[in-house]
């Protein structure tokens, strides 16, 4: 698959040296990070199909950019690429990651790995979503037009073309009490842009944890902006919109970003 960034987070030169020939070879972009804070920001700013981390960094240290990645960016692999200790090995255990490789490393199996996720993400790019969207979603409407009008659209079946149980709130200090009560696998936010709150922070301090937080509004976010709510792990969905018809459009916009995003995490009708 052509064109795809695979982060190398290691100052081990046969590893940055030999990967870098490798994927240049299959038509790949090598991003080098030689610490954990530089490998942070190119997470954020690239999204890399692929990471290859080792723990041993400076500055922020491979466990807690593991951490992140299998907490906001899921879609993203990794291989674990450090020197083995027991206790290590059972830390990164316990986060997740694709694959293990402990130093010092032989290139060819390293090699073969990449090869190998690249292409199996590849399929699962290409395979087609199917399924009708079924999930739970909480509402976190203060705005009484949202409140009233895009709320009923998701509980029209034929509308929406998905099974979906609502249930909508007015108030931000609702969501920890009902995100336990209700269990959602989907929090939609109406966006009153009064300030970026720290949504991902707040739901985690529940003890349950949604599949998806989606942000929506019809005020735009500035590009700065909606990179921090995707640090968070939300989803940002700007409904800019002036008139009828295209506030009607925007909640189309919506619809049709919840339908494809529960296709991709299997939230459908069995």
């Amino acid at each position: 698959m052509p064109g795809e960034k695979i982060l190398v987070v290691d100052d081990d030169k046969k590893v940055t040296e030999g990967v870098g020939v490798f994927l240049k070879s299959l038509g790949h972009d090598m991003l080098l990070a030689l610490d954990g804070e530089q490998a942070m920001n190119i997470i954020n700013k690239e999204k890399p199909a692929l990471v290859l981390l080792d723990i041993q960094l400076p500055k922020i240290n491979g466990i807690e950019i593991l951490t992140t990645l299998r907490q906001k960016y899921r879609d993203i692999k990794v291989f674990v690429i450090t020197a083995y200790s027991k206790d290590l090995k059972w830390r990164c255990d316990e986060i997740g990651y694709d694959k293990f490789f402990a130093k010092p490393i032989e290139l060819d199996p390293l090699l073969e790995a990449i090869k190998e996720i690249v292409l199996k993400k590849k399929i699962e790019e290409e395979k087609p979503l199917k399924g009708i969207p079924k999930a739970k979603i909480l509402f976190v409407e203060p705005n009484i037009m949202a409140y009233a009008l895009t709320c009923a659209l998701f509980k029209s079946k034929e509308f929406c073309k998905g099974e979906y149980e609502i249930k909508e709130i007015e108030n931000y200090a609702e969501i920890l009490d009902t995100l336990y009560d209700y269990q959602p696998d989907i929090v939609v936010i109406y966006d009153t842009f009064l300030e970026i709150e720290n949504w991902s922070s707040v739901i985690s301090r529940s003890s349950h944890k949604p599949k998806l937080i989606i942000m929506h509004g019809i005020v735009p976010r500035t590009d700065l902006e909606i990179i921090q709510l995707e640090k968070q792990g939300i989803i940002y969905c700007n409904q800019y919109v002036m008139t009828d018809e295209e506030f009607r459009k925007a909640n189309m916009k919506l619809i049709d970003l919840v339908g494809q995003e529960c296709l991709k995490n299997n939230l459908v009708k069995e």
